[in-house]
């Protein structure tokens, strides 16, 4: 995305920028790591108001602060948290307020293309959305109705969308050189193992937050952090996705800050595996390791194919 010529890079690098700068602020609370996290924050959401979809988690941070007992200087935390707000709030939403007051823009409209529009989705049941992969039979790339190809449909499954998407954006890429459709395929399916070991990895961590908890003994904010991080952003995306039902508004794009947290599973995952059974938990990290190197020459053969 770094080459992309429109405002979700800057969102997407500032928004990460900010999950770093809370988790350093929650391990040691100061006015100066809380202004950066309020500039990082309020730039993030001039740039697109999504980019403070990471605000859940970070109050979340905020609230285990102030009302734990290991910070006592609650006074202090409570200037951090004024500082913070007279900050964040005029840089994030100064555009929409404008708006709004001189043009009675809702602060979170988003521009809604036509249900005539050939990308329009909404006549697809939730089950296909979310259940049907029919259209991995006919392609891995997301199926659109263009004059170049034969596709009659637009790709409609949500997770099958993210991921095609994930790796091809909209396009499709190398489909007319031998070559690089063979990269091509290897890219999206070890792009799929490493987003199935994602998924697994947290899980594993929820089960292990609830099995710590069970056992009375201290959980890891930072854990639960990174799961209310992604469960918000999965659970606007797919609202996103089914509030304008169209085939633009399934690209991964808008969720790809979660590579960064199945990075996080995976390792966790891995760590835990190794630690408790070495001989598996070698045969699991051998194997993520292989996959990941495919993923990654694949990924630069298809790319520099192109180039």
């Amino acid at each position: 995305l770094s080459a992309s010529i429109n405002n979700d890079i800057i969102s997407i690098a500032l928004s990460l920028l900010s999950v770093i700068i809370a988790l350093k602020w929650y391990r040691n609370p100061d006015f100066k790591t809380i202004i950066m996290l309020a500039l990082s924050i309020g730039l993030s959401m001039a740039a697109k108001l999504s980019g403070g979809l990471v605000s859940l988690a970070i109050a979340m941070l905020f609230v285990i602060r102030l009302f734990g007992k290991k910070y006592k200087n609650k006074l202090n935390l409570i200037g951090q948290f004024s500082v913070f707000g007279i900050i964040c709030v005029p840089l994030a939403l100064w555009w929409q307020i404008r708006n709004l007051i001189f043009f009675k823009v809702p602060i979170t409209y988003v521009p809604k293309l036509s249900e005539t529009s050939n990308q329009y989705i909404g006549f697809r049941s939730i089950f296909e959305r979310f259940f049907d992969f029919s259209s991995l039979s006919e392609s891995i790339y997301p199926l659109r109705v263009v004059s170049y190809q034969n596709f009659e449909y637009f790709e409609y499954n949500i997770p099958l969308t993210a991921l095609k998407t994930s790796v091809f954006g909209e396009y499709y890429i190398g489909q007319n050189s031998t070559f690089t459709l063979i990269f091509a395929n290897v890219l999206f399916w070890t792009a799929f193992i490493i987003a199935l070991s994602s998924v697994i990895g947290a899980f594993y961590m929820l089960f292990r937050i609830i099995k710590d908890k069970n056992n009375g003994e201290i959980i890891p904010s930072e854990y639960i952090f990174t799961l209310v991080c992604t469960l918000t952003l999965i659970i606007s995306y797919v609202k996103f996705c089914f509030d304008f039902p169209h085939f633009c508004t399934m690209d991964f794009r808008y969720i790809t800050l979660t590579v960064v947290f199945a990075a996080l599973y995976i390792a966790l995952l891995l760590k835990d595996v190794s630690k408790n059974n070495k001989i598996f938990g070698k045969v699991m990290l051998y194997t993520s390791s292989a996959n990941l190197i495919l993923f990654m020459l694949s990924s630069v053969a298809v790319y520099c194919t192109i180039a």
